[in-house]
């Protein structure tokens, strides 16, 4: 039983046809003024509840098993009829339930069964003060910090991920106890119906860097910097800042293009980013390219933010990390858990287009293993080989904004991060300000121990 079913057994109950016939019999005595629309109102909205309350009771007893979004208040409707009684309440996904949202769900039972991965994303909370409150928090956290109160187990095998994708968060998540059933050599190559140039065939393996912070022409590099899109209202109404960057959406589209000139289908592929502003921009890039190919079949490829696509799964992932600036602010890409659900969305291939020099200076010790996990298996690429045009690629990651900044603030639309620019080329003749970034660099270079995932 779902709710579509129920209000449609509702509708359809000998309770449900009486009471149409009542209502329309008291719209007619309100249009004749025989009774206010007080009264009319009133009395129609006792007879639906009681009419509901009525035949669902007779519907609710010969129910024994309820399917229901977590959210919806049907399930406490549901939960209100006494005759109702369920043995077990199954909550999948149960790791991204606020714990206050199980409750009428919970309540009455005698036995939970949850099923969900506490090291991806959590419910979304906006407020300030939901977060003080820690409303994020699951029923699944909960039994994850009190395991001696509580039977769990811990599902080892992985289906899903080819073996090259699903080592990082292996490593920084699970530690390294996810068994890969997966077969290595079940690659994207295995789906070409045409081969891939012989040079750039590594380009197609399992998993992919793109870093951007490789590119040093003039030009082609002042293109891969972030730029603000724009304040957008959240649902509380308060403003915020997205990003986007119009070089990596020019390489997310170019590879885009070489896996559909392949052979890959578009509803095989997903373009992640972590920033509504890149989604735009994406979104209109990639109309533009399903009208000028004619290829309609584009539609059915999913462009959308790390809650979208939780709990999916495609052969082909793109991702665009979006931020690249000077003062090393990577924002979305280190909330660790958004970037697991990224990196395990792909099964056969995952390309991740982003600034290699921030993550390898990140002071987060996943971000930093991610960008070696590329660069160590020589799956690192500069942004013109996507575009399949040789260069040799500097095996130094150094960043790429120019003497001072300059080319970065050219390029910049952000006053903030121009300011900061200006403010920091300023301390530089400043000797106390350098004394303290060396002091930042030994404690970096000697941290004795790395950030860990919480």
């Amino acid at each position: 039983m779902d709710r579509v079913k129920f209000d449609q057994i509702v509708n359809k109950s000998p309770a449900a046809v009486n009471a149409r016939r009542q209502i329309a019999e008291w719209d007619e005595e309100f249009k004749n003024k025989k009774i206010t629309f007080e009264d009319f109102y009133d009395r129609k909205k006792s007879l639906i509840s009681n009419t509901i309350a009525e035949a669902g009771t007779e519907i609710m007893e010969q129910t024994s098993i309820l399917f229901a979004m977590i959210r919806s208040n049907f399930v406490d409707r549901a939960m209100r009829y006494k005759i109702f009684e369920p043995c077990m309440c199954v909550i999948d996904h149960a790791a991204q339930v606020m714990e206050t949202q199980t409750l009428p769900a919970v309540i009455k039972m005698k036995r939970i069964v949850m099923a969900g991965d506490p090291k991806q994303l959590q419910a979304l909370v906006l407020s300030p003060e939901g977060k003080a409150a820690q409303l994020e928090k699951s029923i699944m956290d909960r039994i994850i910090h009190n395991k001696e109160k509580f039977s769990w187990i811990m599902l080892k095998e992985q289906y899903r991920c080819h073996p090259a994708i699903s080592v990082w968060s292996n490593k920084s998540f699970y530690r390294r106890e996810l068994r890969d059933i997966t077969n290595p050599s079940n690659t994207i190559h295995n789906s070409f119906k045409t081969k891939a140039p012989t040079e750039f065939r590594t380009l197609f393996d399992a998993a992919v860097f793109v870093d951007t912070s490789a590119e040093f022409d003039t030009d082609r590099r002042s293109i891969m910097y972030e730029l603000v899109s724009g304040e957008s209202p959240n649902e509380l109404g308060h403003g915020f800042k997205s990003f986007k960057n119009e070089g990596e959406a020019q390489l997310v589209l170019k590879h885009y293009e070489h896996l559909r000139e392949l052979g890959i289908q578009a509803k095989d592929i997903a373009i992640i980013s972590p920033y509504n502003g890149q989604i735009e921009l994406l979104t209109e890039k990639m109309e533009t390219f399903t009208k000028a190919t004619n290829d309609f079949s584009c539609k059915q490829t999913t462009i959308g933010t790390a809650e979208r696509v939780q709990g999916q799964e495609y052969d082909c992932v793109i991702f665009s990390m979006v931020r690249s600036n000077p003062r090393r602010i990577m924002g979305f890409v280190c909330d660790l858990r958004r970037l697991n659900v990224v990196m395990t969305r792909a099964k056969r291939h995952l390309m991740f287009i982003g600034n290699g020099y921030l993550m390898a200076s990140s002071w987060y010790k996943p971000i930093r293993d991610l960008f070696h996990e590329f660069n160590g298996n020589r799956h690192r690429f500069h942004p013109q080989h996507v575009r399949y045009t040789k260069i040799e690629l500097n095996p130094v990651v150094r960043n790429n904004f120019g003497n001072n900044f300059d080319d970065f603030v050219k390029a910049s639309n952000d006053p903030e991060m121009k300011a900061w620019c200006a403010d920091f080329v300023l301390k530089q003749s400043d000797p106390e300000f350098q004394q303290q970034q060396q002091a930042r660099r030994i404690k970096k270079l000697n941290l004795k121990h790395d950030n860990t995932v919480s």
